[in-house]
């Protein structure tokens, strides 16, 4: 016999059940494509929508207390300072996720460049200065940065070049800049349109002959020029040099300076004037100045020196900047909690001089690797000891144990758990109201649904095993599946507490979902005719 009521429940389950097909259908689509998005892409993303969700709720705090800090940097300083202008400086922390961040910022000279507590660098006057950044939780941690402060603005002040004086041949003087002090900051760059009468180097003016050139000052930046007259007066006991002789094998410490005197050996004739301009085939190992030169960084590299007065006259040299002696090795990491297939770098740290990079890397047990720059990674649990040996002094060696867990922390527990479980959790849902609702052997719900989870994991993970940046791991499978089968869980309870109050409520209502429900399975979903109740 038909009931109305019968039909209309019959036509409700079976419009949820299209659309639960369909919900379920594009829901997986949309998660194995986004297991086939390479790594970066999808960092970037996930990220963006969890930092901010951090950000705004504390997540890293909350979840895992007080997270030291290990080391603290400022970023490149890319800004031109000049007299006025304010900059905000910036600071990196090890690790990323580090909370201890309070700093307090200072200035070596407020006279040229002040800062305020919130890293804000204003320029004052011309001149040079050193930032300090200190940990407040821990003095001893702090880090530094030389800054230029480049004076008025040439934008909007006139810039003056000069000579001390007018120069006689075969002397040297300093040039003086906008402010009337001697400075290496002013102009990016200053040339002399006859460098036979003038030669500029180093910020300093060599009279070559007697004569007339003009020096010219280059402000890339601000796309300015600005141009001076030099005279150079006759020098009756100036006498060129013929000939120059170098030191050989020289070496320097770390941090130290050599006088460019003491590098010479021979000038001829005798009482020939001995300024030279210094060219270094390395850079960022040796800072020429035209009196000294001083030890930048460890390493090698050949130096000529090349008259001031004749540009013929030269000689060259191998200078080495040898190591300070390290005391001690230590072994610095980018983060203190470890997760399979996560990259994380290694730096071996010496005292008294920081040399990062010096060390022979090695694993002595577990099964992790680590790259030669100390970049380590494994993609198993457990321990590993990495090992780091001095190249500098053999005999000192540090170690270090690496505990890797199934997460870094309890956010990246969350992380994961909203990315991975969150979503298959959903996923899960729909698997089993689908199946609930359209299998014709009801029974086959509580197989189809577990099967159809751990296939969906299991494919989802085998997809970005060939996806570039990303792994195929066990344990995000089982984070998946367990995720799926919890949602399917989620909607066994809700679909018992439905039937509940519905039998409770109604007996007749009851017993025509009951027979609507029987009836409906993927073959009759999708039938034009109406349900039949008997």
């Amino acid at each position: 016999m038909n009931s109305t009521s019968n039909q209309k429940q019959f036509r409700r389950l079976k419009i949820l059940g299209v659309v639960a097909l369909c919900c379920t259908v594009l829901l997986w689509t949309a998660l194995w494509a986004m297991s086939a998005v390479p790594s970066q892409q999808s960092s970037q993303s996930t990220n963006a929508v969890l930092n901010k969700l951090n950000k705004l709720f504390g997540l890293s705090q909350k979840l895992d207390g007080n997270i030291p800090t290990q080391s603290v940097d400022f970023a490149e300083f890319k800004h031109t300072l000049y007299n006025g202008k304010s900059y905000k400086m910036k600071v990196t922390f090890t690790p990323k996720t580090a909370t201890d961040r309070e700093l307090e910022f200072s200035s070596s000279d407020e006279s040229i460049a002040k800062i305020d507590q919130n890293g804000v660098i204003t320029g004052v006057s011309l001149g040079s200065v050193t930032i300090t950044a200190t940990l407040k939780s821990n003095p001893q941690m702090k880090t530094t940065l030389p800054v230029n402060c480049y004076g008025d603005d040439p934008e909007t002040t006139d810039i003056v070049i000069r000579p001390e004086k007018d120069i006689i041949a075969g002397k040297t003087v300093a040039l003086l800049f906008n402010d009337g002090s001697a400075s290496p900051f002013a102009p990016d760059e200053i040339t002399s349109s006859d460098e036979s009468v003038v030669n500029v180097w180093r910020g300093t003016v060599a009279g070559v002959s007697p004569g007339t050139a003009t020096l010219t000052a280059y402000y890339k930046d601000i796309e300015k020029t600005v141009s001076v007259g030099v005279t150079v007066g006759e020098n009756p006991s100036f006498v060129k040099p013929s000939s120059v002789v170098l030191k050989q094998n020289v070496t320097i410490t770390h941090g130290k300076s050599l006088s460019v005197s003491k590098l010479i050996e021979e000038v001829a004739p005798k009482s020939a004037a001995s300024d030279f301009e210094i060219k270094c085939s390395s850079g960022g190992i040796l800072h020429a100045t035209p009196t000294s030169l001083r030890a930048l960084q460890p390493g090698k590299t050949t130096v000529t020196f090349v008259s001031r007065y004749d540009k013929s006259v030269t000689a060259t040299t191998e200078i080495t900047v040898s190591h300070i002696t390290p005391t001690a090795l230590e072994i610095v990491t980018s983060s203190n909690k470890f997760s399979p297939n996560t990259e994380y770098t290694f730096w071996a740290r010496h005292t008294p001089r920081p040399y990062w990079y010096d060390a022979k890397w090695e694993v002595v047990s577990g099964k992790g690797e680590i790259t030669e720059n100390g970049v380590f990674k494994t993609k198993f649990f457990g321990k590993t000891v990495v090992r780091c040996t001095s190249t500098i002094d053999p005999t000192l060696t540090a170690e270090f144990e690496v505990n890797t867990g199934l997460f870094e922390d309890a956010y990246s527990f969350t992380r994961k758990l909203v990315g991975h479980m969150g979503l298959s959790a959903i996923l899960g849902f729909g698997i089993f109201g689908t199946t609930f609702l359209l299998t014709k052997r009801k029974w086959l719900c509580a197989v189809l649904t577990p099967a159809l989870s751990f296939t969906y994991a299991g494919i989802s993970e085998l997809i970005q095993k060939f996806t570039p940046g990303r792994f195929c791991t066990l344990s995000d499978v089982l984070i998946d599946f367990l995720g799926a089968m919890t949602g399917a869980v989620f909607g066994v309870l809700l679909v018992a507490v439905f039937c509940l109050i519905l039998r409770l409520s109604s007996k007749k209502s009851f017993a025509e979902f009951v027979s609507a429900y029987k009836a409906l399975n993927l073959k009759t979903a999708f039938k034009k005719s109406n349900h039949t109740a008997e």
